[in-house]
């Protein structure tokens, strides 16, 4: 067997246990509740053409100084959706949004994806960071875990004012290893945009450290 029937077989077989799970497991759309489609992902088509756009800043400049691109307003349906993977472990909703998402945020060439790693004990709290999660679905073997650790366990950021955050932040990261980092084009991956302070700061650390370039790239924004 050649490689490319290999591939086309390998693909059907995909595609048929794709088609398997949904029978045995039907997917909801996490708005309307209607039955979705073997295309159709989180949402349905037209749930998915009302969602809140953050068009403004797509690729623009902004406060963090570096390109970003954040397809979305942290408004609802998605904000349930994000919550409910964050703090209800709806674990299963990591494949749904890893592939609606994929649709709206591509890997710029020769990038790789650095997700805000969560501090030990929060990780051990929550059981598994998002970002690390969803971005493995976007981008696929591109992501890197190991670029950057939070050695300081911070407040929550949540509540906090863009100075508070900026304090509450600062020094929080540091690299492991510098040899990984050190002439690499990064893309800062985290599922919510606020006053990216973090992301800021991650940024900071990465560029120290000698990353040549740095983009960002979040699935939501908060208005």
């Amino acid at each position: 067997m050649g490689l490319s029937a290999w591939r086309l077989n390998r693909s059907r077989l995909k595609e048929l246990g794709q088609v398997f799970l949904d029978f045995i497991f039907p997917r909801y759309c996490q708005n309307c509740e209607r039955l979705l489609k073997k295309q159709e992902w989180l949402f349905c088509e037209s749930c998915s053409e009302k969602l809140p756009r953050n068009e403004a800043i797509v690729f623009s400049k902004n406060e963090l100084f570096f390109p970003l691109k954040t397809p979305f307003l942290y408004e609802e349906p998605l904000k349930n959706a994000i919550k409910a993977l964050k703090y209800q472990e709806d674990i299963y909703l990591i494949r749904e949004m890893g592939r609606f998402f994929s649709k709206f945020l591509t890997l710029p060439a020769s990038f790789i994806v650095c997700p805000v790693p969560l501090h030990p004990k929060r990780l051990a709290q929550r059981g598994f960071n998002q970002s690390l999660f969803l971005a493995r679905e976007i981008f696929g073997p591109n992501v890197v875990k190991e670029l950057l650790v939070r050695h300081k366990n911070t407040r929550p950021q949540a509540g906090l004012s863009r100075k508070e955050r900026e304090k509450n932040i600062k020094e929080a990261f540091r690299v492991i290893n510098p040899e990984q980092v050190a002439g690499k084009r990064i893309l800062l991956f985290d599922d919510v945009l606020t006053t990216g302070a973090t992301l800021a700061e991650c940024a900071r650390v990465l560029l120290k450290a000698g990353a040549s370039q740095i983009e960002v790239a979040t699935l939501t924004r908060r208005g």
